[in-house]
């Protein structure tokens, strides 16, 4: 869950535009930001959780965190991606 809630800022700042008939990814100015934003975020909470929980465990509980924003993401942009290409094929 908190991977999607992360991930949130991301769809909302990926936007696709259609130019001669192909689909291209708009470059968002906040898009580094937010990245390196989320991953102070992460930083500051592994660190935080490591004192109390082992290295394996902190590693694999963030690694499903990580997995569980970009999923979302990825899945989001591909669904933006089609509705782009069908308005092409329109």
């Amino acid at each position: 869950m908190a991977g999607m809630i992360f991930s949130i800022l991301l769809i909302v700042t990926s936007k696709f535009e259609i130019k001669n008939n192909e689909v291209y990814l708009i470059r968002s100015k906040a898009f580094i930001f937010i990245l390196v934003g989320l991953f102070a975020i992460r930083l500051a909470l592994k660190w935080y959780i490591g004192t109390t929980v082992s290295y394996l465990e902190t590693s694999s509980l963030f690694f499903i965190v990580a997995f569980g924003m970009i999923m979302p993401w990825r899945l989001a942009m591909l669904f933006q991606f089609k509705k782009k290409q069908n308005e092409i094929a329109i």
